[in-house]
């Protein structure tokens, strides 16, 4: 009787517990980030790989906030710059005909969300 007892709350906490557990599931999204306008190319592409370093180098807590990703459910510390970001230059010419150059830092975000059970 007491076996049975035992296996009886077992399961009802076992019930319970699972029906309150949370779900993480992962989002990625794809963004871009552009550099201040630079003279030259060099310059533009130089711009880029420095704000991309700093990318990766900082946390998740400060990623989140740098490239303002809001969501109600964010895990923050599972936030992270995918390996296949990537760094590419525009060139621009204004009205008077003055060329200048854009760093365009290509971004995949991932990071985990909270989904309640019902």
């Amino acid at each position: 009787m007491k076996t049975l007892l035992s296996l009886v709350v077992s399961s009802i906490l076992l019930i319970s517990s699972t029906s309150a557990h949370a779900n993480n599931f992962e989002v990625h999204l794809k963004d871009q980030l552009t550099t201040e306008t630079a003279d030259n190319f060099a310059e533009a592409y130089q711009r880029a790989v420095e704000k991309l370093s700093l990318l990766k180098s900082v946390s998740p807590e400060e990623l989140t906030a740098v490239l303002n990703v809001e969501s109600t459910t964010l895990n923050e510390s599972s936030v992270r710059l995918e390996d296949d970001s990537f760094i590419t230059v525009h060139e621009r010419m204004d009205a008077d005909g003055e060329f200048s150059y854009i760093g365009v830092i290509n971004i995949d975000i991932s990071y985990n969300e909270y989904q309640e059970d019902d």
